[in-house]
């Protein structure tokens, strides 16, 4: 469907039963991702492509849209729901939140520091997933709205137009500041986690995810299998095994510059540096001297350690970076490398082919970064190209085995013990002429599994000690297991479908009840107007005294500070007075809740967040008087079930 945030890939519906079959076939579950904003004119649409989606056997949907969470509950009650990072969920309060819009998970905005995820953790028990890997936004999450102003496509609407990859200038006080090599100033590096795995695991989240935006097989392969290494150690107490080498294939493979960035706490000066928006793999050196033919390389400048781990070779494709002297609209010189010659003193003189770099664009000084390497494709071969299932499912098979009665062996998932199939002989076994069953010669029969998703854990036996079975029959058995296995694993689960039509008529009849507030009765429009400063609020509060006639003024300041003397200037003028709320709350930052309420005039909510704490503090202290809560445009309510759900808590 195109209700995605990736609008541009994924499978279609009619692909959808036999992706999830082979999923399933290989134990792995399959999310499928809803994570736009649904218009009212496209909810019939949402509605049936919903059905099909719990019809195709999928073990979840990750939304952003609240009234599609609700909706999609209604249609298929059985399809686990989880919230999207486009819900924009930064607090216990966010998560509670999507609890009750039907979501059984939380995928975190990934600009939560690793103390915050933690404190989220011990506020409630719901799923929680966090990004360990892959691109960064400069915006929230579902707060992204330069998309849409510099291009008309919406992030929100899986149409982002990476208006943060762009080159821009620096304007202060009106004055264009020098920017040197850093053009790209909203252009973040990319999210990297590997080396905090240990403390990640000891976390208790319920799943890591690795963006994958447009990304190929390798960077699928190589990066998984890192992360599953590094979890895997952590989880059993092992010391990370992980070496520079890897770290270093990891960069080559994808990366606009690795850092934990926000994990470890806010410092933007190392989320961008702003040299280059697009990938960059590793840094091999800087040019010392631009020859006829070649390009003299010093490799002191590289990567710590990557012209040992990772030395450059031909058929490695690399780029100069001329940021500091070239302007950010011109394309940058790069080629394949023909011959590498070892010179003196940490130098290597780089050969290319018959024109196929021209060195007049090369300068003393510029960056060397490899952009490719071919090894990388054939390192991830055995997981892109394998013939035989590389993942496999534990089995343990428990085996009855007596004399005068046939033999019974029942095969189980250890992981998902819900998979299990009993397999009898045909006939009566036979009292052994020499040596009964054992479990070794179990083992050695029914191990022999290559080719197949699973692999043999253990093997347990009852026996009288004297019954036999034949190699040629233990075999058959094992062959009838592992289809009956297949089989069952790759049948969808049975899910609840309602009639998707007439379950939407259903939702949308339930917003035409009287909402929590009356309608507004008809006048001439009002001016309503926001201010950000001080000297905004003197502007407004002249207009009015001139003869203006204004519906309210919303104090949308950036500081806390001198909101209060603020809001008694618009009251004392007699003019409605709103308080703009943060469009994030992290867990650090309860206490404006409790300032907000205090300030004793109507709120502006710009998040969900900070409506369900507003809701949680009046409840535990009725003496405050009730603000309106006016729901802001951030809360991303694009269709009638989302705006009525608001309405249904608390919105006016």
């Amino acid at each position: 469907t195109h209700f995605t945030a990736r609008a541009k890939v994924g499978f279609t519906l009619e692909e959808l039963p036999d992706v999830m079959r082979t999923l399933h076939g290989r134990g792995v579950k399959g999310y499928v991702t809803f994570n736009t904003l649904v218009f009212d004119h496209e909810l019939e649409e949402a509605s049936r492509a919903l059905a099909a989606i719990a019809a195709a056997g999928a073990d979840s949907i990750i939304v952003q849209d609240v009234g599609i969470a609700q909706l999609a509950h209604e249609i298929a009650p059985d399809l686990a729901i989880h919230g999207s990072t486009q819900m924009s969920i930064t607090s216990a309060e966010g998560v509670e939140l999507a609890r009750r819009f039907g979501v059984s998970r939380v995928v975190l905005a990934r600009e939560l520091a690793l103390d915050e995820i933690r404190t989220i953790r011990s506020q409630t028990d719901c799923e929680l997933e966090m990004f360990v890997h892959g691109a960064l936004c400069v915006s929230y999450s579902g707060q992204c709205f330069s998309s849409e102003a510099w291009g008309g496509r919406s992030a929100n609407r899986g149409q982002c137009a990476q208006a943060c990859r762009l080159p821009y200038e620096l304007l202060v006080d009106d004055v264009v500041r020098p920017l040197g090599d850093a053009r790209y100033l909203l252009s973040p590096g990319d999210l990297y986690a590997l080396r905090q795995m240990p403390e990640i695991v000891q976390l208790g989240v319920s799943a890591l995810k690795i963006e994958g935006r447009y990304k190929d097989a390798t960077y699928v392969a190589m990066t998984t299998s890192a992360y599953r290494q590094a979890v895997d150690e952590a989880w059993a107490g092992r010391p990370m095994s992980l070496t520079r080498r890897q770290e270093l294939q990891l960069e080559q493979v994808y990366s606009r510059g690795f850092g934990p960035h926000f994990i470890t706490g806010v410092n933007h000066q190392t989320v961008v540096q702003g040299r280059a928006p697009r990938h960059r793999g590793v840094c091999m050196g800087r040019v010392v001297q631009v020859l006829r033919n070649s390009v003299l390389i010093d490799l002191r400048a590289a990567a710590p350690d990557a012209a040992v781990e990772t030395p450059l070779k031909a058929g490695d494709g690399v780029v100069f970076d001329a940021a500091d002297w070239r302007s950010p609209d011109e394309p940058e010189e790069g080629g394949r490398i023909y011959h590498v010659r070892l010179r003196r003193n940490q130098q290597v003189e780089l050969d290319f082919g018959n024109g196929a770099i021209n060195f007049k664009r090369i300068r003393v000084g510029d960056l060397l970064w490899r952009s490719d390497d071919p090894e990388m494709a054939k390192m991830a071969r055995p997981f892109t190209e394998a013939q035989a299932p590389v993942h496999t499912q534990k089995l343990q098979v428990d085996v009855e085995a007596y004399v005068g009665q046939p033999l019974r062996a029942r095969w189980s998932l250890v992981h998902m013990p819900q998979f299990t199939v009993t397999i009898n002989s045909p006939t009566p076994l036979e009292p052994a002429n020499q040596r009964g069953l054992d479990q070794a010669f179990l083992r050695k029969q029914f191990g022999r599994l290559g080719g197949t998703a699973y692999e043999l854990s253990e093997v347990t036996l009852k026996t009288d000690g004297r019954a036999f079975a034949p190699s040629s029959l233990l075999n058959e058995l094992r062959r009838d297991a592992v289809d009956q296995l297949a089989a069952m694993q790759a049948t969808p689960q049975h899910q609840t479908v309602h009639e998707p039509l007439a379950t939407l008529r259903r939702a949308v009849a339930q917003t035409a009840t009287p909402a929590q507030s009356p309608a507004p009765v008809a006048s001439a429009p009002q001016l309503h107007l926001l201010v950000r400063t001080p000297q905004q609020l003197a502007a407004a509060l002249a207009l009015h005294e001139a003869g203006c006639t204004l519906g309210s003024i919303t104090l949308d300041y950036l500081e806390l500070y001198g909101l209060r003397p603020a809001v008694e200037q618009v009251q004392t003028a007699g003019i409605p007075a709103r308080v703009a709320s943060p469009r994030v709350l992290k867990p650090s930052e309860q206490r404006i809740v409790n300032f907000l309420l205090r300030l004793n005039c109507d709120i502006l909510v710009r998040s969900s967040g900070l409506l369900q704490a507003l809701n949680h503090s009046l409840r535990e202290e009725p003496s405050i008087p009730p603000p309106q809560m006016i729901g802001d445009f951030s809360l991303n309510a694009a269709n009638v079930l989302t705006a009525h759900t608001f309405f249904s808590i608390g919105v006016a």
